[in-house]
């Protein structure tokens, strides 16, 4: 069998307006999560010999976990032709434990925000789950309350899900009902480990981008691999690269 072909740069790839980026993974198993892992760690490749300013990549695994979880290699194209094979480049990827992903996010890109000139530009990338009626981004998780590994015979209380905000994440957490977990009979182990890692999903919002942004007057691009990023609100502050916007 042939060697699969690489991925390759010339250092002439540069952007003529210098650019910062900030970068996140909203990964929560990098088995499970392996296409969105694999979106992350190819653009995080195709900008590793860029003549960047300043770039940050944040994920809550590292390039060997994935590397281990999707059997060695990571893959990049149509699985039914030829692939490319990603190769591990520069700069490393920053790990945190999902608790802390959203708030080292939501931290970071508000000080790259300050620190990027009018005569820069900003590229926020994020690879995850979007929420269906807001666009919000799912990026972390809370740690699972004891009884929620417990097998019940009775209905569980009502799920909550947690909404961040960018002031102060820890003090101003939102929590709001899940209408469509409220079951009149119990529900089965599969549907409420489901609604469980649902109501741990942590999300930056509309808002949360909004007033990280407001802190430059930079022109600012949005990459996302997230379901419904057309339902993000101000659009006019920011270029959005999205796969799927609906």
């Amino acid at each position: 069998m042939s060697a699969l072909p690489q991925i390759s740069h010339s250092k002439a790839d540069s952007y003529l307006t210098p650019v910062r980026i900030m970068a996140v993974s909203g990964a929560t198993d990098p088995s499970t999560d392996d296409w969105m892992q694999t979106d992350f760690l190819t653009l995080k490749a195709v900008f590793s010999s860029c003549d960047v300013a300043e770039q940050r990549w944040l994920s809550s695994f590292s390039e060997e976990e994935t590397l281990a979880a999707c059997g060695g290699r990571i893959l990049i194209g149509d699985p039914t032709v030829q692939r490319v094979k990603l190769p591990l480049q520069a700069p490393p990827v920053e790990c945190f434990p999902q608790g802390d992903l959203l708030h080292a996010f939501t931290k970071g890109l508000t000080d790259m925000a300050r620190r990027t000139t009018d005569k820069e530009r900003l590229l926020v990338i994020v690879c995850c789950h979007g929420q269906r009626l807001t666009g919000s981004l799912a990026i972390g998780q809370h740690a699972p309350p004891p009884q929620a590994c417990a097998s019940s015979s009775t209905a569980p209380e009502p799920i909550m899900t947690t909404w961040s905000t960018s002031d102060d994440l820890a003090n101003t957490l939102q929590l709001t009902t899940l209408p469509d977990v409220q079951m009149s009979s119990p529900p089965s182990q599969n549907t409420l480990s489901s609604s469980i890692v649902t109501s741990l999903t942590t999300w930056f919002t509309s808002e949360d981008l909004s007033q990280a942004l407001e802190l430059t007057n930079a022109p600012i691009t949005v990459i996302t691999s997230s379901c419904y990023a057309g339902n993000l609100r101000n659009p006019a502050t920011f270029s959005l690269l999205a796969g799927s916007t609906s």
